[in-house]
């Protein structure tokens, strides 16, 4: 039995399954549990703690699907983030999917560290601007109060997942 439990956690498969489960999982109920004790999701950011991570342990087709997920299955499974007034759930979308895109880049020269982390969350955040061109409610005023507001939310972001990946250091593996 033990045996068959140890075989089983050593497949790749599985252990991508559970992976990509687990980072799925988190990422709704993490932000759920922010907004359930009425902590604003836009100073904390905790819908992109779990991707961030993610980052760290799977390939860039796998974990950008997930960034490109997660504000849709947040959005129907807890109703957030909000679609309109403002396109929230346009712009979460679009930051989640160009934080992969920064990270794996600053990954792929060797140069992924906190510094890296934290360059990569403010231009994904700073990508979302373009809206401005396609929601007339979605202004630059907005972001830049939206933008000044979740800088808490990059530092605590990063400092959390330099703390995990330092405890978990040994076990960093791409699936």
């Amino acid at each position: 039995m033990i045996q068959t439990v140890k075989t089983i956690t050593q497949n790749k498969v599985i252990q991508k399954i559970l992976t990509i489960s687990f980072i799925l999982t988190m990422s709704i109920i993490y932000p759920f549990i922010f907004h359930l004790f009425g902590i604003a999701g836009n100073v904390f950011l905790p819908i992109f703690l779990f991707v961030i991570l993610g980052a760290n342990y799977l390939d860039f087709k796998t974990i950008f699907s997930i960034a490109i997920l997660v504000p849709l299955l947040n959005y129907l499974f807890t109703g957030m983030p909000i679609v309109a007034p403002m396109p929230i759930l346009q712009m979460l979308t679009l930051e989640l999917g160009m934080l992969i895109i920064f990270l794996k880049i600053f990954e792929k020269v060797n140069y992924l560290n906190i510094f890296s982390r934290i360059f990569s969350f403010i231009f994904a955040r700073a990508s979302s601007l373009i809206l401005i061109l396609f929601f007339e409610n979605f202004t630059f005023n907005f972001w830049i109060k939206n933008f000044k507001i979740g800088i808490i939310g990059i530092v605590l972001n990063v400092l959390i997942v330099e703390f995990v990946l330092k405890i978990f250091r040994n076990r960093k593996k791409e699936y």
